[in-house]
């Protein structure tokens, strides 16, 4: 699973999608990973937008996923392949 967290004066320069990137592409190729998986919060569209942009492929939503703020929480699934990398998806 990849997690990841922004600091407010340095969002929407991009440095979260490069960093998404390069982290997958350490993962299939010096790990030897298949598959990489993260989840958001559905009304997270920044981090949406980062995973969509990094080759991420939305799977579905996992109902009370994780405990947030002492409530369980629905996130959006999402995930990559090392057949999606190869192929520059």
């Amino acid at each position: 699973a990849l997690g990841y967290w922004m600091g407010l004066p340095h969002v929407g320069k991009g440095y979260m999608t490069e960093s998404v990137i390069t982290a997958s592409g350490f993962c299939f190729e010096q790990l030897s990973m298949h598959r990489i998986e993260a989840a958001c919060l559905p009304h997270n569209l920044a981090s949406r937008t980062v995973l969509e942009r990094s080759g991420f492929v939305q799977e579905g939503i996992a109902r009370k996923y994780l405990r947030i703020n002492g409530r369980w929480q629905d996130h959006v699934l999402f995930s990559r392949l090392r057949e999606d990398a190869e192929r520059g998806m």
